[in-house]
C-alpha cells in the first residue's frame, strides 16, 4: 500500500491511498493504533 494521504476531518486516524497487486485499486485504512473513542458513543 502506498499512502497518498489522510482525511484530517475524520474522529480516528484514516489514510488514503493506492494498493497495487496485479492491478490497483483506491483504499481507505484505517490503523487500530488510531482509534479514540468517539464523544457521542458509549
Amino acid at each position: 500500500m502506498v499512502v497518498t494521504g489522510r482525511l484530517v476531518d475524520a474522529s480516528n486516524a484514516t489514510l488514503f491511498g493506492n494498493l497495487i497487486t496485479d492491478e490497483e485499486f483506491k483504499v481507505i485504512y484505517k490503523p487500530i493504533a488510531g482509534e479514540r473513542p468517539l464523544w457521542d458513543f458509549p
